[in-house]
């Protein structure tokens, strides 16, 4: 699927509290033989996550530290869209689970009980927690 059209259906998944203040990016650099790139997420204009195509001979030591690439971001995201919320949460891909803290379907009772211990699902979840009790 086009980007376009995943980020469409992203943004229209995001919590009311995070409209226009999560964003999801994504380029492509096409002029390499490989066509690397990087998508990445921002929060009130700070990059909080970035998933830079990288080295596949890395992969042990990215799983371990929450560093992603570009196309597990973007199988996630293809993947995430069609579960339900509570499969979501369950999953194995730290990724697909980061997404579904941002979704608008999680509540905040269940969303203070979540305990996850990879980086990116953290960082979203304490963004997350601020949000929805600091704002009015």
């Amino acid at each position: 699927m086009q980007w376009n059209k995943l980020k469409k259906q992203l943004d229209s998944r995001v919590s009311h509290s995070l409209k226009r203040r999560v964003v999801f990016h994504s380029t492509s650099y096409r002029g390499t033989h490989d066509q690397v790139g990087k998508a990445w997420i921002t929060f009130d204009n700070e990059m909080i996550q970035d998933f830079c195509t990288i080295n596949r001979e890395n992969k042990r030591i990215t799983l371990a530290t929450g560093i992603h690439n570009q196309y597990e971001f973007y199988y996630a995201v293809e993947e995430y869209l069609g579960l339900s919320i509570n499969e979501a949460l369950a999953s194995t891909n730290p990724i697909i689970r980061a997404l579904s803290i941002l979704d608008r379907r999680l509540g905040k009772r269940r969303l203070i009980s979540i305990r996850d211990d990879h980086p990116i699902v953290n960082k979203l979840l304490i963004i997350r927690i601020l949000v929805e009790y600091l704002e009015p």
